[in-house]
């Protein structure tokens, strides 16, 4: 079904949402379960359970007939459906690949499986507590065509609470301890 977007709307800043119109059907029917399930059939899509459908790509969910009209020829019109994207699926079989590429950038074994302090390990102790989560979630992108989502970065959401820890141990020190040190 064809949708024309209008524009975007949001709620103070967190959200934003598309705003989309469609042509009026005259005279609709909502379509039946056997309709539903026929129509995304023959579009290519598989059934998952009951008003979900995917194509392997998308996942269309939430065609049930009050979303899915009929006008009086018998033509199909999609009219509130939440469509997903379907990350490709990745598999941690490949862990240990994935770790021999995280040692092999970080160099932290050296002749004979010693350790020792490579460039990484000090750019990590004095810049960047959490650069190794940073190359990790590099490496799995790379290697596995995937585009992590901001929801989904667990570097940044990491960053974000080791500042708000930092913050809440500051004013503990300056308003709590300091003045009990002091009594």
């Amino acid at each position: 079904t064809k949708y024309e977007l209008v524009g975007f709307t949001g709620f103070d800043g967190r959200s934003v949402y598309p705003v989309i119109k469609q042509s009026t059907i005259i005279n609709p029917q909502f379509a039946t379960k056997e309709e539903i399930d026929s129509y995304m059939t023959s579009l290519g899509f598989d059934k998952i359970e009951d008003w979900v459908f995917s194509n392997g790509d998308l996942r269309i969910s939430d065609l049930r007939p009050r979303n899915v009209l009929k006008d009086a020829d018998g033509d199909i019109y999609v009219v509130d459906a939440e469509i997903r994207r379907i990350k490709p699926k990745f598999s941690l079989q490949g862990g240990r690949a994935i770790a021999d590429k995280y040692e092999k950038k970080v160099n932290t074994k050296g002749k004979g499986g010693a350790m020792h302090l490579s460039k990484f390990n000090f750019m990590e102790a004095t810049q960047d507590g959490e650069r190794a989560l940073k190359e990790v979630q590099r490496i799995i992108e790379q290697d596995y065509g995937i585009v992590l989502e901001s929801y989904e970065d667990a570097y940044m959401a990491e960053n974000a609470m080791s500042s708000i820890a930092k913050a809440s141990w500051d004013r503990y020190i300056n308003e709590v301890f300091w003045c009990i040190k002091k009594v």
